[in-house]
């Protein structure tokens, strides 16, 4: 099996052109998201956050608009903060090494209104954006390195397919209501893994005072046999398309 990433480019099938969920999933984190840069800067001043060149991880960036709008958003929340807000930022942006961030930097020079360019100044912050791929479950950068880490709509991602599920869960590529209880205790244990390990490395690469803000997907019911938010891959993995390992988004 290959690891498969988004669709590249900015074609009709393109994930650029075709991510109106995960932006709508994106917006949903941003009251979380500016209280927490508050606290940073403006509750845990001990830190000294203001002084230093703050370094940020948007970790499953993927390519495309949304993640000029994480970027955008985040520098007009520091904006806000006044007399509070760093002077200088940092953002590293990660996804896999298969990403298009050819594409995703293209489109970010062509955007000089949305504030992120290279060298882009907005209310005195100056932003510096550096492409970062690799697998989230794996080391990413130096310890005590970080302020801060986003997520959104990436770590139910697998680093994975569950072992012994081959066969078991064939032609599926998530929980499928139709199959064995087994099943569902193998993603919930791979999840557990993945997340243990996830949270472990950005422990040590997030410095002291840092935060972290993750979207997750979820359900509103515990039943996982329920059809729910995975409705829609189910129906995907019916279409008989090529199955593929996806992992780190």
């Amino acid at each position: 099996m290959s690891v498969k990433n988004m669709n590249a480019g900015n074609g009709e099938t393109s994930y650029a052109n075709n991510s109106v969920l995960q932006k709508v999933m994106i917006t949903k984190t941003w009251p979380a998201l500016d209280e927490t840069l508050k606290e940073m800067f403006i509750k845990t001043d001990e830190y000294e956050f203001t002084k230093c060149i703050w370094k940020m991880a948007d970790l499953g960036c993927s390519s495309g608009p949304n993640t000029l709008l994480v970027i955008s958003h985040i520098i007009e929340q520091l904006s806000k903060l006044q007399e509070h807000a760093p002077r200088e930022i940092q953002v590293f942006l990660n996804d896999l090494p298969d990403n298009d961030f050819n594409n995703l930097f293209k489109l970010m020079s062509t955007n000089t209104n949305t504030n992120t360019n290279t060298n882009a100044k907005n209310n005195n912050i100056e932003c510096y954006i550096y492409g970062t791929p690799g697998s989230f479950y794996g080391i990413l950068f130096p310890n005590n390195s970080l302020h801060f880490a986003y997520s959104s709509y990436s770590l139910h991602w697998l680093s994975q397919i569950p072992q012994g599920l081959e066969k078991t869960n064939k032609e599926n590529i998530c929980i499928a209501t139709t199959r064995p209880p087994q099943v569902f205790e193998a993603y919930s244990n791979q999840f557990e893994r993945d997340f243990t390990t996830f949270l472990k490395l950005r422990g040590e690469e997030i410095r002291g005072g840092g935060r972290m803000v993750l979207g997750f997907i979820g359900r509103s019911v515990a039943d996982p046999t329920s059809k729910d938010e995975l409705k829609a891959l189910t129906l995907l993995s019916e279409t008989h398309f090529p199955i593929w390992l996806l992992r780190g988004f």
